[in-house]
Order: C-alpha cells, then structure tokens, then sequence
C-alpha cells in the first residue's frame, strides 16, 4: 500500500463517520428531554468513530506534510512492524501467542530476549548470529523515534520507562537527507 492509497482509505473513513456523526446529531437535535435513548447510543457511537476516524487522519496528513512524503512511496506503519516481527518469530518457533502482546520470559519457556533497536541510513541487513535482524523504513527521524519506542514497548513490555528506552536505542548519527530505517536485533530463546 502506498501513501496515496493509504490517505483515500483514512479519508474514506473519515468521510463516512462525519456523515454518520451529522446524521446522528440531526437525530438528536430536535428531542425533548433524553427522547430515544437509542438514538442517544446511536450519536454516542458515530462520535467515538469520528473522533478515531478523526485522529488517524490528521496524524498521517501530519506525517506526509512534515516529511514531505512522494505519495508513491510505501506506507508502513509501526504496528504493521510489530505483527511482521511477531509472526516471523512465531515461524521460528517461538512461543508467543497471538492473543500474547510481548513475549514473557518466565512464560512459554522462553529463557531470555535480547533486543536492541535503533535508527540508521544504512539499508543493508548485517549477518547476525543466532538472532535476527529486521529493518523497516520511516518517514523522518522524529517517525523513526516514535516507532522504536513503540517497538521497544511492545517487545520488551509496556513497563520499559523512557530512560531505559535510551540504553536500548543505538546511538548513531542519522544523516536526515537520507532514507532512514528502524533496525531491530532480536535474539529470542
């Protein structure tokens, strides 16, 4: 999926829940007192949509203005990489359930994860043994952070605070003219 196909399905959505949200508000609008409490349920519902339709939108007009993104390129968002990861390490072998957010060590029989994630401009996959190596394109340095801390939680577990984020994160110099990549090394046993 590119960008371009990406903002038309947002937008798509987007478009639907604020014809349903006006629908809803027109239903409500003229009742007297609580009226139909099920057209009440029904705007409570069109709004939640809206307002999710809402968000995921004008992030990713955000993320295209700010990075100024070519609408041809491919659109990969960080929770497409976690699955991606999860289910490439599931074919591996290792126990970590579907309904499972981050794999337990103490759990599944799982004696230890090592990971370490960081951000670089190199596209070329480094031989590593006996983990492996995942990267994944990004937007902007500011994308790259966000994804790599949403990585980090969610391999690592939702408890990891920012200053341990920092000791997981590499520490390079990323040259922003250049085409910036999340790069995650995973060695789960």
């Amino acid at each position: 999926m590119t960008y371009q196909e990406k903002y038309t399905e947002l937008f798509n959505k987007y478009q639907e829940a604020t014809i349903s949200l006006t629908k809803a508000t027109d239903k409500i609008s003229d009742i007297n007192g609580f009226g139909d409490r099920q057209d009440v349920t029904d705007y409570y519902k069109a709004a939640s949509k809206y307002h999710y339709a809402e968000q995921n939108f004008q992030k990713l007009l955000q993320y295209t203005v700010e990075a100024k993104v070519n609408p041809e390129t491919k659109y990969v968002a960080r929770e497409y990489m976690y699955e991606f990861i999860k289910i490439d390490q599931q074919k591996k072998g290792i126990p970590w359930g579907h309904d499972v957010i981050t794999p337990k060590v103490k759990e599944n029989d799982i004696k230890f994860i090592l990971c370490e994630i960081g951000l670089t401009n190199d596209p070329q996959p480094k031989k590593m043994y006996p983990g492996t190596e995942y990267k994944f394109p990004v937007l902007n340095l500011e994308h790259g952070k966000e994804c790599s801390d949403f990585l980090s939680k969610m391999i690592m577990g939702p408890e990891v605070e920012e200053l341990e984020l920092q000791k997981f994160r590499e520490i390079k110099i990323i040259d922003e003219q250049q085409p910036i990549y999340v790069r995650i090394e995973l060695d789960i046993r």
